[in-house]
């Protein structure tokens, strides 16, 4: 038999004191009644095969037939099996892990005639046990006399709080009572020195329109100072533009000219090739002459190819240098395209400056609608 230990709310029947007598279904009745007799505390027999429950006989219903006229001629010298054929009482059969209140009620719901029947106890690694009806409805009484220990504890511990509760409301009481006193004494001493504060914020007040007064007219100052140096520089921007302009104006006649000296180069080549054939011809004619006059136009000859080569190498000098002056006459024309986006830029950004200092005007023309209107407010909030 298990010890029984304190029951808790949540106890099972695990925590119940429970029997686990046993027998064999070839097992004589009489040993049976033997063991009942001599150990009154168990509440039946338990009939096992091979770790197999083939059933369970209550005592009351053992004893029941042990009184029988015929006992000891049907039953007592039979097995076991023979007295539960004749019985055939189904167990309720419960896990060791059922709460003790849910098995109660599971018990109640039997028949009436089987209501005080124990209860099979399933346990861990197939062991059966038997438990108590009795024992089951004390473990029951005692939960319940807990749960009213508990529910009478609550309610102490409730009307704890509710004093502790009505002890809080009537200092809190106390204390806003003498928070509307030190309220009142605070009103009071924040309307004697409400007129000095308003005074010296008055005070205040007018220094600070005097300084805002002389800031507007140091914008105003600015403000003509800067449009006269914005001007200046519009002016000078506009100057910048109209020299870029005369600049790609003076490009545009050195490429010209370059365009002229390259025509010119050329219309030399072709006259020194016209003098190189004349220089041919001549040479056909001398041929055909005498020797004397022959020697002369040869000499002639070679001074006009001289001049010839002369020519030539001139004119590509021409051309040389007309294309060098294209490239710089290119390079100037980017130069002066770039001067002309900065300027462009530069005006760009005057006008803008322009508008802003216009706005400027317009709040200086209006002074009221900024510090003189701030200061009233700053007044209020102190």
């Amino acid at each position: 038999m298990t010890q029984q230990l304190s029951l808790t709310l949540n106890s099972t029947l695990a925590d119940l004191a429970s029997h686990n007598y046993q027998v064999s279904s070839v097992t004589r009745s009489d040993i049976v009644a033997k063991e009942l007799y001599q150990n009154p505390e168990l509440p039946g027999v338990l009939i096992i095969d091979d770790s197999e429950l083939i059933g369970m006989i209550s005592r009351s219903k053992f004893l029941e037939k042990i009184y029988l006229p015929n006992w000891e001629e049907i039953y007592s010298n039979h097995p076991i099996q023979k007295l539960l054929d004749f019985t055939r009482i189904p167990p309720l059969m419960l896990s060791s892990d059922t709460p003790i209140n849910e098995a109660v009620q599971l018990a109640m719901n039997r028949s009436i005639n089987l209501i005080y029947e124990p209860i099979v106890l399933i346990c861990d690694h197939h062991e059966f046990r038997l438990i108590d009806f009795r024992i089951l409805c004390q473990a029951q009484t005692l939960i319940l006399q807990k749960s009213r220990q508990i529910i009478e504890q609550q309610e102490q511990t409730k009307q704890k709080y509710f004093n502790l509760l009505n002890q809080e409301k009537q200092r809190i009481n106390e204390a806003n009572h003498n928070l509307n006193i030190e309220k009142n004494i605070m009103k009071k001493l924040y309307q004697s020195r409400f007129a000095e504060r308003e005074n010296a914020i008055n005070q205040h007040y007018q220094k600070i329109l005097k300084i805002y007064q002389e800031i507007v007219q140091t914008g105003r100052l600015v403000s003509k100072e800067s449009h006269r140096e914005f001007h200046a520089i519009f002016i000078g921007a506009n100057s910048i533009h109209k020299n870029s302009e005369d600049l790609e104006s003076v490009i545009k006649n050195i490429s010209r000219d370059l365009e002229t000296i390259n025509s010119a180069s050329t219309i030399m080549a072709e006259i020194v090739q016209k003098v190189r054939y004349l220089s041919v011809q001549a040479s056909v004619l001398t041929y055909q002459q005498s020797s004397t006059n022959q020697t002369v136009l040869s000499q002639i000859n070679l001074e006009m190819n001289r001049l010839v080569k002369q020519t030539l190498d001139l004119s590509q000098q021409m051309n040389n240098v007309s294309s060098h002056f294209k490239v710089h006459i290119n390079n100037l024309k980017d130069i002066a395209h770039k001067e002309d986006e900065v300027t462009r830029k530069m005006i760009l950004n005057t006008q803008r400056a322009e508008m802003a200092i216009a706005e400027l005007d317009q709040l200086l023309e209006n002074p009221n609608l900024g510090l003189t209107n701030l200061i009233p407010n700053l007044s209020n909030n102190n």
